[in-house]
Order: structure tokens, then C-alpha cells, then sequence
């Protein structure tokens, strides 16, 4: 990992460390730590990519599902940073809308691909006035990359049994809340304009299925 990612780590140890968290119990969460890139409209790092804009597609390709959130460019964000294995060029859609079920979508665009600009109207659009506002408040802009690290902030796994799955408490479940303040006191940031994307690392929800 980068300098920057192993002092957040040790930040956090220490901080651990301090509220008498079992040593065994810190360094099994800071051996589950993944590298990450958190994209924001305010940080100082490289442009890789933007909110907004107009969405270009391929003529062939299919309708998304949600509104248009960003687009990033997979040359610009180095696996050693992201811990993923992206494509080495063209860019990265992300879709989203935040109170439809299903979450979100990603498209990928080849570089030097044919597209042209869509506009799409969705359905929803009609049925709830609101959602079309929502979708038209989105931040606009260009992203840029901070190298992070990201810490499980899932308690449980799924675990197959002869009846089926089960969920299984992870070693540092009873100390899931007091994991999460302190992460955020050693993250230090403010919530940014415009919110942030992350590529890479998990989840900062613990879904209900218990499957990280």
C-alpha cells in the first residue's frame, strides 16, 4: 500500500489501541484492509473523471436503467490505487438513483468507440415529479483522485451449512459500532461537495444480505 494509506492504518491502530480494543481484533481488521480511490469534486489529486455531463453511448447500446451519475476514465485510475483489475482504457458510467431498488448500474465504453449523446426520459420521471427533481440537483463537475484505504464495516458473513446459508459473526463484531466512529474520526474529512465515489475497497453499508 501507499504511505498514505499505512498512516491512516496506523492512526487507527493506535486510536484502537487506546479504547482497549483486543490487539488480535485491530490487526485482524487491518489485515482485511483493501486500497480504494475516493473521487471528489474539492480534492487536490488528478482529474480521472466527472459528474455530469452529457451521457455518450455506443448507438447500439442499451438503455440504462437510472439517471446518469458520472463517468470515469479507467487509464487515470491505477490498479496499485483502486486494488482492481479495470480496464486499461475507455471509461467507466455509473448510474444511479438513491431511492429506486436495484441500486445502480455501470456501463463500460471501449476506448475510441463510436457514441453519440442519449437523452433518456424514464418512466418514473412521470409517475413521481420528484424523482426528476432529485435527478436534476446531481452535482456537476470534475472528479478528482485521492489514494485511500478502506476497512470492512461488515459484522457478519455468509456461511453454507447443510440446510442452506447463514450468516456467522466475524471476530470483530462486538466492537462493529466503536469501529465505525473511530474511522471516521481517523478519516478527518468533512462530507465533501457533492458527496464522493469510491472505487474499490467495501461497502460503507453493511447490506441486509450477509454477503459484504
Amino acid at each position: 500500500m501507499m504511505p498514505e494509506m499505512l498512516d491512516k492504518l496506523d492512526r487507527y491502530r493506535a486510536e484502537m489501541v487506546r479504547r482497549n480494543i483486543p490487539s488480535g481484533v485491530v490487526e485482524q481488521w487491518i489485515g482485511a484492509a483493501l486500497p480504494c480511490a475516493t473521487l471528489t469534486l474539492d480534492g487536490g489529486g488528478p482529474v480521472v473523471g466527472r459528474y455530469g455531463g452529457p451521457l455518450l453511448l455506443p448507438p447500439g447500446a442499451p438503455d440504462p436503467e437510472f439517471p446518469f451519475v458520472a463517468s470515469l476514465n479507467c487509464a487515470d485510475l491505477p490498479g496499485k490505487v483502486t486494488g482492481l483489475p479495470l480496464p486499461p482504457d475507455g471509461r467507466l458510467l455509473l448510474f444511479a438513483f438513491p431511492d429506486l431498488d436495484g441500486g445502480g448500474q455501470v456501463m463500460y465504453v471501449p476506448e475510441g468507440a463510436a457514441v453519440e449523446e442519449r437523452v433518456i426520459t424514464f418512466e418514473y420521471y412521470d409517475e413521481d415529479p420528484d424523482c426528476l427533481e432529485i435527478s436534476k440537483q446531481y452535482p456537476q463537475g470534475e472528479l478528482r483522485m485521492a489514494a485511500d484505504v478502506s476497512l470492512p464495516f461488515h459484522s457478519s458473513k455468509a456461511k453454507a451449512t447443510d440446510h442452506g446459508w447463514r450468516g456467522e459473526d466475524l471476530p470483530w463484531a462486538p466492537y462493529a459500532s466503536i469501529h465505525s466512529d473511530l474511522w471516521n474520526v481517523v478519516d478527518g474529512r468533512d462530507f465533501p461537495r457533492g458527496g464522493w465515489v469510491q472505487v474499490g475497497g467495501y461497502a460503507l453499508e453493511e447490506c441486509m444480505d450477509v454477503t459484504p
